[in-house]
């Protein structure tokens, strides 16, 4: 239900809208940021989500269910003022409950429905407040850092000492936790899998951190940081971040968005086979006290990330659990002497050490096997040919046992070693000519074969790749193709995988659909940019407008206004994202192609400075302006409940020129006349040459930008009557598709020309 905060309510002062104070999770808007921070994350993203549905098909039997992880904890409170430092207790309790939270013991879990009963999950994984730092000494696994910083917002500020905050721990080994004040409204916000380590890990406000002190009803349950640990590992919000979205897990019932507050049983969703919604789940946007559960799924999903090849199974060799101690690690392993059936391990000595312990398993199995030796060298014996191991050991001294060490690796010799086969690989970046394809990471491969082909072909195309992805050209419009990919290790190539396919777009630039359901409370009523500007009331959600087109050269930076239009007496905390297709394929989701993203409850004009990049295609292409209610899109292409959408033209000049057809119509046209243009597209000079003696006496020649610049203009001597060629110098001209016009007596010939430097 959308709040609406109306005059008369706002006499009644802050207490009232303390109480009313919605879940406002931060995570969404601060992946958006990172994506444009970071375009080569989505990528892992999509390697990441490709790890995961691989796991997600293993049966049940090999998802290595009956282990629980211990992931340490450091939380790092960041404090201004006495209020926010808050206590080692009130740290503590907020541990205790992701540990009641994450393994089904929160004794509210019998509040499930019987509905939903059958679903409820121990996840399996317990976490600890550290007991040695990344150095090996003793620590509460609390920092405390004194900041002139008010409020840190979701810009990860508060990770970077040079920003008022705390630098992380190393994030692969210890889960990091900030603990502040945030502002905005925003309870915590979580970085998921596959962004960068500096600033991987989760942060609250410290208002709405454990069960005391600081934490304020009704988010004083500590099942903030239970949701922000589940987007760390990797969930969405249960609703996905759309009206009726997809959260990624199969058991959890399709919502119709955020549920608020505490819903009755039985809260019904309009969503297509949705009767009920899964309100209680930790994903949701309810209040601490009726959210109580995670899915199976989810639990699948997050345990995804610490299997082979997973993005967080650094942890399973995490020591921040283990109480410091003098003994040192074992370091140096190697294995030797191998046959068939036996290797021989060692390490090297550690000072002090009285006796190791060793535990060695084949890589494929989820179980060690534990021997112990006096000496730092043990003889594995009844091993099987032709399999690989890994092993680890961990040193004992009179003070108490070390860490396990990194993991070594073997193989018995015998028996015939094969390459993995890919997880189906998928693509990305699909347009009318070229794709690309990406696969998940095989062990042991060097390289990689890549197949491909029309569905209708019966021959295969091939290329390789040494990385797990591989762009491809030359393609046709609008044509499926289906391709897989083949391992090599050691010169072995292993099975091909499964097929994937995608279709070629056809040409012809599409986008796709994104509007505002209701415009009852607000909507676009201004855009300008350039020579652009367009007012308005409200356009039904959506809107295309042709009437005017927007100019602009790259290189050159403009000021893009917007502003909201609300209706009499009411505003509103909105989400701007203003996107355009540089690059002219038809989506908004290319690197750089996000050039506004931020919030603003202001019905002022609002302005951001954007440069066109210079390598924008010249033409005309599409600008997106999306303005939605209370939070972050989650798309380009997504329809929300309030605010509106603008689709406009912009004009680009000075950038790079249209490939394939604009050359081809400019050679016909020369053709055509019989004169001679080049070379075209040209770089440093151009030449015009017609056999026809006379006809460039006394000829003039212009050229000039699709915004009617004249750049260049030779004039010819009408004493030169013996010319036949004319050469340019193009050198100093900026990229771009020019028209170049030629006058010779009562002849007026234009060609189009193409200016691309290297």
């Amino acid at each position: 239900m959308k709040l609406k905060f109306l005059p008369i309510l706002m006499l009644l002062g802050a207490p009232f809208f303390g109480s009313a104070q919605q879940r406002n999770c931060g995570t969404m808007e601060h992946h958006q940021q990172l994506l444009q921070q970071d375009p080569a994350m989505q990528s892992r993203l999509n390697q990441i989500e490709a790890q995961t549905r691989q796991f997600e098909r293993l049966p049940n039997s090999e998802k290595i269910t009956g282990v629980v992880y211990t992931i340490p904890v450091v939380v790092h409170v960041v404090y201004n003022g006495t209020a926010q430092n808050i206590s080692d207790a009130q740290i503590q309790s907020q541990i205790d409950v992701l540990n009641k939270d994450f393994r089904l013991l929160n004794p509210d879990n019998v509040n499930v429905p019987s509905i939903f009963a059958g679903l409820k999950s121990d996840v399996e994984i317990n976490f600890c407040l550290a007991k040695q730092d990344p150095t090996g000494l003793p620590t509460t696994g609390i920092t405390r850092t004194s900041t002139t910083v008010t409020a840190f917002g979701t810009n990860d500020a508060v990770k970077s000492a040079a920003t008022g905050g705390k630098a992380a721990w190393n994030s692969a080994k210890y889960l990091n936790m900030w603990c502040c004040a945030i502002g905005g409204g925003i309870l915590g916000y979580a970085q998921f899998p596959g962004g960068a380590a500096a600033t991987d890990g989760v942060v609250m406000d410290y208002q709405y951190f454990g069960l005391s002190g600081s934490a304020a009803a009704p988010y004083n349950l500590g099942r903030t940081a239970t949701h922000e640990v589940g987007h760390w590992l990797n969930l969405r919000h249960i609703w996905g971040d759309a009206t009726c979205g997809s959260d990624l897990v199969t058991d959890t019932p399709t919502h119709n968005a955020a549920n608020y507050g505490c819903p009755a049983a039985g809260h019904k969703s309009t969503c297509t086979g949705t009767p009920v919604e899964m309100t209680m789940n930790y994903m949701d946007y309810t209040d601490d006290a009726c959210m109580y559960m995670f899915s199976a799924g989810q639990t699948t999903r997050m345990r995804a990330l610490f299997a082979t090849g997973g993005s967080r199974a650094g942890f399973l060799t995490a020591t921040g659990c283990n109480t410091s101690t003098s003994c040192g690690l074992p370091s140096g392993l190697l294995a030797s002497s191998i046959t068939n059936t036996s290797a021989t391990l060692g390490w090297t000595a550690v000072s002090g050490a009285t006796s190791y312990s060793i535990q060695y398993r084949p890589s494929t199995s989820t179980t060690f096997t534990t021997v112990t030796s006096a000496t730092n060298s043990y003889s594995l014996t009844g091993l099987t040919l032709g399999t690989a191991y890994v092993f680890q050991v961990s040193a004992t001294c009179a003070s108490g046992s070390s860490a396990y060490s990194s993991q070594g690796t073997f193989t018995t010799t015998g028996g015939t070693v094969t390459c993995g086969t890919p997880a189906t690989p998928t693509s990305s970046a699909v347009s009318a000519t070229g794709a690309t394809i990406n696969w998940v990471a095989v062990a042991g491969a060097s390289s990689y074969n890549i197949r491909y082909k029309t569905s209708a072909a019966t021959t295969y195309l091939t290329t390789t790749s040494t990385s797990t992805s591989v762009a491809i050209t030359g393609l046709t419009a609008a044509t499926s193709y289906v391709f897989n990919v083949q391992a090599v290790c050691s010169g072995t190539a292993g099975a091909f995988s499964s097929q994937g396919s995608f279709t070629t777009s056809s040409g012809t630039t599409t986008y796709c659909a994104s509007k505002g359901t209701s415009q009852t409370d607000e909507w676009i009523d201004r855009v300008s940019l350039s020579n652009l500007t367009r007012t308005s009331t409200a356009d039904a959600g959506y809107i295309y407008s042709t009437t005017t087109t927007a100019n602009v050269t790259a290189g050159t930076a403009y000021a893009l206004g917007y502003s909201a239009g609300f209706r009499s007496g009411y505003t509103a905390t909105e989400f701007w994202r203003i996107y355009i297709d540089y690059n002219k394929n038809g989506v908004f989701t290319d690197a750089g192609e996000t050039v506004v993203s931020r919030s603003s409850a202001s019905a002022s004009n609002l302005s951001s400075t954007i440069t066109i990049p210079t390598t924008a295609k010249n033409g005309v292409t599409r600008m997106r302006v999306s303005m939605k209610w209370n939070s972050a899109q989650t798309s380009s292409c997504e329809t929300f409940s309030y605010g509106e959408v603008e689709d406009y033209n912009i004009n680009i000049s000075g950038g790079v020129a249209r490939e394939g057809a604009d050359a081809m119509v400019v050679e016909e046209e020369i053709q055509a006349n019989g004169l001679n243009i080049y070379p075209n597209p040209a770089s440093d000079k151009i030449t015009i040459r017609r056999n026809e003696i006379g006809w460039m006496n006394g000829a003039s020649v212009l050229l000039v930008d699709m915004q009617g610049k004249v750049w260049m203009k030779e004039a010819i001597s009408e004493n030169d009557s013996n010319r036949e060629s004319l050469e340019m110098n193009t050198n100093n001209l900026p990229n771009g598709l020019y028209n170049m016009v030629i006058f010779s007596g009562s002849e007026r010939v234009s060609k189009k020309i193409v200016i691309l430097h290297p």
